[in-house]
């Protein structure tokens, strides 16, 4: 179908349109509208057109002017301009202890994490009678933020950061429970009001801070010592005044630790309100049954010491308080009854002092007769034994003489026996090796004139040897070198020849005829 002019004209006007309507909502929301939230920040819309909020609502819902409930995250986001505003906030930091936190410029780690304390804004009202919140609620909220990032709206929750509750070694933490059921005992349930009877053992705790307080208990032994001026006084059985200077070995055990905190607060106020009252009242009374004379000598002293630990032990349990041992240091009598009894008990000591050097002298001279004694007898000993060893190396060494001279004997004996069994061995190996030669040359000589025989004279078998004996390939030739020379008389080569050969089988006659008797 086609158009016409005006609807051609209107299809493209409409083009138009809509070319520059995309184009502008384009640009408009990545340009005025759009907003980028960072990781450690939060955006907070704010509604400028919509219905106002009902009385006492803090909060807007979609379709309602005002700060908006939900928070915007990290990412791109489109908001109209027109109608809406972002507010940034940096995002809710619960630290741990590893991360830094800056003081004063120096960054350092903290000491303990932290834990956030939630107080809404909005929610409902609390039911009569309670001061903690759970979420949905208006209030400070039971539960706390343990370390990490939150994203909470800040018109609707503040954050408190407080430290986490850290119980040192050698401490335990007595934990006070400020909400729950009302309890009638002195120590109380996890669920009820009041101290809890279980203490915390040492670690890290995030408690909140408006439910549980903690107090920190030391466990263990320590010591409390009234001298100089804070001696104990009291007056004795005499009426005269005796100070004595005391050491108090104390301690709380962990099960103890929930009854101090409970009767006394603090380990501070069971030393002020019990143990020292308690040791000056009880060393009064027990030292009052003493006299001064008592104090001084005898085992007064020790018997005081241990009733005065057993009565302040007693005393000390009933309040939860443990105690290992009173000990009673100096007892400060006055002088004029101490120095009389120090200068005859001096006196006493000296005579006894005397008395132990003149039997010390005795003795010391009995050791000296003993002493003697032994070392006469232990001379006669050594001689005696010298004595013996002399009389036994005698004997010994004539008994060694003895038998060296037996030996001896008996090795000329041995040797003459192989000596002559050496002669003997001797002339059979030579008769032997004669009868070998003889052999051998009786041998050969036969062997010597069987093989001339074979030839039928002797000559032939000295030419044979003479003949054997040279080199294989040897040529010999005669040339005559004409008169005056070495061979002029070599003019009758055959007769020269036979006179040769005749010579050869001469020496070999002689040497056949001359071996046999060579070997004998």
């Amino acid at each position: 179908m086609s158009l016409t002019r005006p609807g051609r004209y209107l299809l493209a006007a409409f083009g138009l349109l809509m070319v520059y309507l995309v184009g502008y909502e384009g640009a408009y929301r990545w340009g005025a509208s759009r907003v980028w939230i960072g990781p450690d920040e939060m955006g907070v819309v704010v509604a400028r057109v919509g219905k106002d909020l009902p009385s006492g609502q803090i909060l807007a819902k979609p379709g309602e002017k005002g700060v908006r409930e939900e928070v915007l995250g990290t990412g791109r986001h489109f908001v109209n301009p027109i109608n809406e505003t972002i507010e940034m906030y940096p995002i809710i930091h619960i630290r741990s202890a590893q991360e830094m936190t800056e003081v004063k410029g120096n960054k350092r780690p903290m000491p303990v994490p932290e834990v956030g304390v939630v107080t809404s804004l909005v929610g409902t009202p609390l039911p009569e009678g309670e001061f903690l919140a759970n979420e949905g609620q208006r209030g400070i909220w039971r539960r706390v933020l343990t370390p990490g990032r939150y994203r909470l709206n800040p018109y609707a929750y503040k954050v408190e950061r407080v430290p986490a509750t850290s119980i040192e070694p050698g401490y335990v933490g007595v934990v006070t429970h400020l909400s729950g059921a009302a309890s009638t005992t002195e120590l109380v349930k996890p669920h009820e009001r009041g101290v809890l009877e279980t203490a915390l053992p040492p670690g890290l705790y995030f408690l909140n801070p408006y439910e549980y307080r903690v107090n920190k208990v030391r466990i263990g032994y320590q010591e409390l010592t009234f001298e100089e001026q804070n001696s104990i006084s009291f007056p004795a059985a005499d009426g005269n005044t005796i100070k004595v200077d005391v050491t108090i070995v104390w301690g709380i055990l962990p099960e103890d630790a929930p009854h101090i905190v409970k009767q006394f607060g603090s380990e501070k106020a069971v030393v002020d309100n019990v143990i020292r009252p308690q040791a000056e009242s009880k060393a009064r009374v027990a030292g009052s049954n003493y006299t001064s004379r008592q104090f001084v000598e005898g085992d007064s002293r020790e018997r005081f010491q241990d009733e005065l630990t057993r009565k302040l032990k007693d005393e000390l349990n009933t309040k939860h308080v443990r105690l290992l041992l009173a000990l009673i240091r100096n007892i400060d009598v006055p002088d004029s009854v101490r120095k009389p009894i120090q200068t005859a008990k001096v006196a006493v000591e000296q005579d006894l002092t005397n008395k132990a050097k003149t039997d010390t002298s005795k003795v010391q001279t009995e050791l000296n007769t003993i002493r003697g004694t032994v070392e006469i007898e232990a001379a006669k000993a050594r001689s005696e034994t010298e004595k013996l060893v002399l009389e036994e190396t005698s004997r010994g060494r004539a008994e060694v003489l003895r038998i060296q001279a037996e030996t001896k004997k008996k090795i000329a004996e041995k040797q003459a026996e192989a000596a002559l069994v050496r002669g003997e061995t001797k002339k059979a190996l030579g008769k032997a090796e004669a009868d070998v030669v003889q052999a051998i040359g009786a041998s050969e000589g036969l062997a010597t004139a069987l093989k001339v025989a074979s030839f039928g004279d002797p000559s032939a078998y000295g030419l044979w040897r003479f003949a054997d004996a040279l080199p294989e390939g040897l040529r010999i030739q005669l040339r005559y070198a004409g008169l005056g020379t070495l061979w002029t008389d070599m003019a009758e080569p055959a007769k020269i020849q036979g006179a040769l050969l005749q010579q050869m089988q001469r020496d070999a006659a002689d040497e056949a005829a001359s071996r046999p008797s060579a070997k004998k």
